[in-house]
């Protein structure tokens, strides 16, 4: 509860009430009767849920933290929402649409299929920011390539894990989710999921990459 709430109700609870001619001969106040004093109380807790009802709801319990960087690949035209919760129903913080070409974004999390960024650039205008918060996007919205020879898969995000694939550059990769610094990708050409190390993706949505 607020304390601009708490605050008046204390002020209410330890307000001496005027006491009748016919109840003088009870001693306590009427703010000190056990019957007033559990009234206050169970009020208390009745309107907890709705004084924070307002705040910033916790994050999802598979929230994982990540420090990675991407690209949009959405097909839309009228633009790309960033969210404020990982939601299709949340309100749109932004509509972002750079007009046929992609932006970069920097990832800060993972959760339900939708990632967490906290800034968003236009790469053609010397990285103009275009968003700098907290958002959220789609899953299916970002992406990234292969680079050099071709970035390696794993099935898991370590480099002893078994390999999975690889995605070539041009071809392609959606995110799926995040750990840390690795990116879990779908090739967009041959559908191969696995985990890409740190820096092994091209993050360059204009070109490709060495």
């Amino acid at each position: 509860m607020n304390q601009l709430h708490f605050s008046a109700l204390h002020g209410f609870a330890s307000a001496q009430l005027p006491v009748s001619p016919t109840h003088q001969k009870y001693k306590t106040p009427y703010n000190q009767q056990p019957w007033f004093v559990c009234g206050i109380f169970i009020f208390l807790m009745l309107a907890a849920p709705f004084a924070h009802s307002t705040g910033t709801p916790a994050l999802p319990a598979d929230y994982r933290p990540c420090n990675a960087d991407a690209y949009s690949i959405d097909p839309d035209e009228s633009g790309t929402n960033i969210r404020r919760h990982p939601s299709a129903q949340s309100p749109v913080l932004r509509k972002i649409n750079t007009q046929g070409h992609g932006f970069d974004v920097h990832i800060t999390g993972y959760a339900s299929g939708w990632f967490q960024i906290n800034k968003a650039s236009d790469p053609t205008e010397e990285d103009k920011t275009l968003f700098k918060g907290n958002g959220w996007i789609h899953a299916s919205l970002l992406g990234a390539d292969g680079m050099g020879s071709g970035t390696r898969l794993f099935s898991a995000p370590s480099l002893t894990a078994k390999k999975t694939g690889l995605v070539r550059v041009n071809e392609g990769a959606t995110l799926k989710s995040c750990s840390g610094k690795w990116l879990e990708v779908k090739n967009s050409t041959n559908g191969k999921i696995g985990w890409a190390a740190p820096g092994t993706l091209c993050i360059n949505s204009l070109t490709t990459c060495p």
